[in-house]
């Protein structure tokens, strides 16, 4: 699967032409989903713009990627509108709101947002 390969290996131009380009688009991979392979190699741009373009991860994908990457498995719980917000941020902008919300997460949401 050209989005699965492109996703994993962060090659994100490729992966916008193939998002923009599919008539269907198709998440799956014999290997699992596009989102699980980008999240095992750590491509958290590939899975912003996987889940951007509408994949979904079910529970033993949401089990996997959190085994490789914990921030990956809370960008994976976003709701759309969130993960509309971040596509436009740049990756250290980025991977700094997903820190935080998985800190928020994980303390029960007691941290709040600062301004």
């Amino acid at each position: 699967n050209v989005i699965a390969v492109a996703a994993a290996e962060g090659r994100l131009q490729d992966l916008e032409t193939f998002l923009k380009n599919s008539e269907e688009l198709d998440f799956s991979d014999p290997r699992g989903s596009a989102l699980v392979l980008a999240a095992e190699r750590g491509q958290i741009s590939s899975c912003l713009r996987l889940l951007h373009a509408g994949a979904t991860a079910t529970e033993a994908d949401l089990a996997r990627i959190a085994k490789a990457s914990e921030i990956v498995a809370t960008l994976c719980q976003l709701r759309p509108e969130e993960v509309e917000e971040l596509i436009s941020k740049g990756e250290d902008e980025m991977q700094e709101i997903l820190r935080r919300k998985h800190r928020e997460k994980n303390s029960g949401g007691d941290e709040g947002v600062k301004e």
